[in-house]
């Protein structure tokens, strides 16, 4: 899940869009150097191998009003290419 507030936008990690598979898979590495999760990450990791499709990745995303009260969330779901 990728969550933005207010007035931020999707970024870019090594030139790879936030929300694409390959922005996914830089984080998912950077994860794995750190030793984070070992078995989560195989298991995300197998699931890619095997059908990207079983992974649901989501932006949530909640912007401000021009009175800078709290607007209604908005939730998208990205498409991985295979």
């Amino acid at each position: 899940m990728e969550a933005k507030g207010g007035n931020s936008s999707l970024g870019s990690r090594k030139g790879h869009q936030q929300g694409s598979k390959r922005y996914f898979e830089d984080l998912l590495s950077t994860l794995e150097e750190k030793g984070a999760n070992p078995e989560l990450e195989e298991t995300i990791r197998e699931s890619l191998r095997k059908n990207s499709t079983n992974i649901e990745y989501y932006k949530v995303h909640q912007k401000f009003d021009t009175m800078g009260n709290l607007k209604n969330t908005e939730i998208q779901k990205f498409k991985f290419d295979k």
